[in-house]
Protein backbone atom coordinates (compact mmCIF):
# COMPACT_ATOMS: atom_id res chain seq x y z
CA UNK A 1 0.00 0.00 0.00
CA UNK A 2 1.32 3.79 -0.69
CA UNK A 3 0.40 6.08 1.87
CA UNK A 4 -1.05 9.40 -0.11
CA UNK A 5 1.42 12.25 -0.10
CA UNK A 6 4.61 10.05 1.08
CA UNK A 7 6.81 8.77 -1.34
CA UNK A 8 7.23 5.63 1.62
CA UNK A 9 5.50 2.51 0.50
CA UNK A 10 4.11 0.29 3.69
CA UNK A 11 3.66 -2.99 3.16
CA UNK A 12 1.32 -3.68 5.84
CA UNK A 13 -1.43 -1.03 6.46
CA UNK A 14 -1.46 1.18 9.04
CA UNK A 15 -4.37 2.34 11.07
CA UNK A 16 -5.59 5.41 12.00
CA UNK A 17 -5.31 7.24 15.04
CA UNK A 18 -8.82 6.39 16.09
CA UNK A 19 -8.34 2.74 15.76
CA UNK A 20 -4.88 2.15 17.48
CA UNK A 21 -6.70 1.43 20.77
CA UNK A 22 -9.03 -0.92 19.24
CA UNK A 23 -5.72 -2.64 17.45
CA UNK A 24 -3.99 -2.96 21.09
CA UNK A 25 -6.95 -4.41 22.35
CA UNK A 26 -7.05 -7.19 19.89
CA UNK A 27 -3.32 -7.59 20.00
CA UNK A 28 -3.20 -8.48 23.74
CA UNK A 29 -6.36 -10.65 23.20
CA UNK A 30 -3.81 -12.68 20.49
CA UNK A 31 -1.13 -12.58 23.12
CA UNK A 32 -3.13 -13.88 25.89
CA UNK A 33 -4.56 -16.67 23.31
CA UNK A 34 -1.09 -17.89 22.45
CA UNK A 35 0.40 -17.71 26.45
CA UNK A 36 -2.67 -19.63 27.11
CA UNK A 37 -1.84 -22.54 24.50
CA UNK A 38 1.50 -22.41 25.57
CA UNK A 39 0.54 -22.80 29.48
CA UNK A 40 -1.92 -25.22 28.65
CA UNK A 41 0.30 -27.57 26.64
CA UNK A 42 3.06 -27.19 29.21
CA UNK A 43 0.80 -28.23 32.03
CA UNK A 44 -0.62 -31.48 29.65
CA UNK A 45 2.54 -32.31 28.89
CA UNK A 46 4.29 -32.57 32.37
CA UNK A 47 1.04 -34.25 34.11
CA UNK A 48 0.04 -36.60 30.98
CA UNK A 49 -0.14 -39.34 32.99
CA UNK A 50 -2.61 -38.39 34.87
CA UNK A 51 -4.93 -36.32 32.41
CA UNK A 52 -4.56 -39.32 29.44
CA UNK A 53 -7.27 -41.84 31.50
CA UNK A 54 -9.63 -38.76 32.46
CA UNK A 55 -9.43 -38.00 28.22
CA UNK A 56 -9.55 -41.73 27.24
CA UNK A 57 -13.03 -41.88 29.98
CA UNK A 58 -14.25 -38.42 28.95
CA UNK A 59 -14.18 -39.71 24.81
CA UNK A 60 -15.61 -42.84 25.64
CA UNK A 61 -18.55 -41.66 27.52
CA UNK A 62 -19.30 -39.13 24.79
CA UNK A 63 -19.24 -41.68 22.28
CA UNK A 64 -21.83 -43.63 24.63
CA UNK A 65 -24.25 -41.01 24.73
CA UNK A 66 -23.76 -39.68 21.35
CA UNK A 67 -24.57 -42.56 19.42
CA UNK A 68 -28.28 -42.50 20.55
CA UNK A 69 -28.58 -39.05 20.65
CA UNK A 70 -27.37 -38.76 16.57
CA UNK A 71 -29.53 -41.73 16.02
CA UNK A 72 -32.53 -39.99 17.17
CA UNK A 73 -31.96 -36.60 15.46
CA UNK A 74 -31.77 -38.92 11.86
CA UNK A 75 -34.98 -40.01 12.82
CA UNK A 76 -36.64 -36.85 13.07
CA UNK A 77 -34.31 -35.03 10.47
CA UNK A 78 -35.43 -38.22 7.98
CA UNK A 79 -39.04 -36.77 6.59
CA UNK A 80 -37.65 -32.88 6.00
CA UNK A 81 -34.15 -34.57 3.93
CA UNK A 82 -36.74 -36.35 2.06
CA UNK A 83 -38.80 -33.60 1.38
CA UNK A 84 -35.41 -31.59 0.37
CA UNK A 85 -34.53 -33.84 -2.33
CA UNK A 86 -37.88 -34.26 -3.67
CA UNK A 87 -38.07 -30.38 -4.28
CA UNK A 88 -33.90 -30.68 -5.59
CA UNK A 89 -34.39 -33.15 -7.83
CA UNK A 90 -36.08 -31.42 -10.66
CA UNK A 91 -33.13 -28.64 -10.17
CA UNK A 92 -30.50 -30.85 -10.23
CA UNK A 93 -31.38 -32.48 -13.75
CA UNK A 94 -32.02 -28.81 -15.12
CA UNK A 95 -28.66 -28.48 -14.20
CA UNK A 96 -26.97 -31.51 -15.57
CA UNK A 97 -28.93 -31.32 -18.92
CA UNK A 98 -27.52 -27.37 -18.86
CA UNK A 99 -23.87 -29.01 -18.38
CA UNK A 100 -23.91 -31.33 -20.06
CA UNK A 101 -22.86 -30.05 -23.67
CA UNK A 102 -20.14 -28.01 -21.88
CA UNK A 103 -18.92 -31.23 -20.02
CA UNK A 104 -18.59 -33.11 -23.31
CA UNK A 105 -16.91 -29.86 -25.18
CA UNK A 106 -14.01 -29.88 -22.23
CA UNK A 107 -13.99 -33.50 -22.68
CA UNK A 108 -12.88 -33.17 -26.07
CA UNK A 109 -10.67 -30.17 -25.71
CA UNK A 110 -8.68 -32.53 -23.31
CA UNK A 111 -8.49 -35.56 -25.25
CA UNK A 112 -7.57 -33.15 -28.45
CA UNK A 113 -4.87 -31.99 -25.77
CA UNK A 114 -3.24 -35.45 -25.20
CA UNK A 115 -3.67 -36.21 -28.61
CA UNK A 116 -1.58 -33.22 -29.42
CA UNK A 117 1.00 -34.27 -26.92
CA UNK A 118 1.15 -38.14 -28.04
CA UNK A 119 -0.82 -39.61 -25.55
CA UNK A 120 -3.70 -42.07 -25.70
Amino acid sequence: LKCVGSPRIYWFPVAPLSCRPCALEKSTMIFEAIFTFIVGAGIGAYHNEHIFPCLTDTHKLAKQKAGPAMAKAKEASAPYVKMAQDKAAPHLNQMKDKATPYLNMAKDKANQASAALGRK
